[in-house]
């Protein structure tokens, strides 16, 4: 098992034992800025579907069929809790989106 697939388990295993009924990650390094997105719908999801499963499911399939208006309207709700630092990468990551791609695809291109 390589160190990142060790510290995954780890983490997972903690969060597990700390009585967290469901724990989402990833086993490799992460977009900040895709992930947000994600977790951003990941929990409006959840206050219509009870199922977390069914609602991660929904996220994913939004985000590859989201054009670029999405992420740009629902970056507009951020602005105001985002430190300048965040604020600028997300700006920048949001000049990058093309309004017929999909979200996920040029956000996750430019990943570091």
């Amino acid at each position: 098992m390589s160190s990142n697939g060790l510290n995954w388990y780890l983490c997972t295993n903690k969060s597990l034992l700390a009585r967290a009924k469901a724990v989402i990650g990833s086993q490799w390094k992460v977009n900040s800025i895709a992930t947000a997105f994600l977790f951003d719908e990941f929990y409006r999801q959840l206050e219509t579907i009870a199922h977390k499963a069914v609602a991660l499911q929904n996220v994913q399939n939004w985000l590859r069929r989201s054009t670029a208006v999405e992420p740009r309207e629902r970056a507009k709700t951020w602005e105001s809790i985002l430190e300048p630092k965040e604020q600028f990468r997300l700006q920048r990551a949001l000049k990058r989106l093309h309004d017929k791609h999909s979200t996920i695809l040029i956000i996750g291109q430019h990943l570091y």
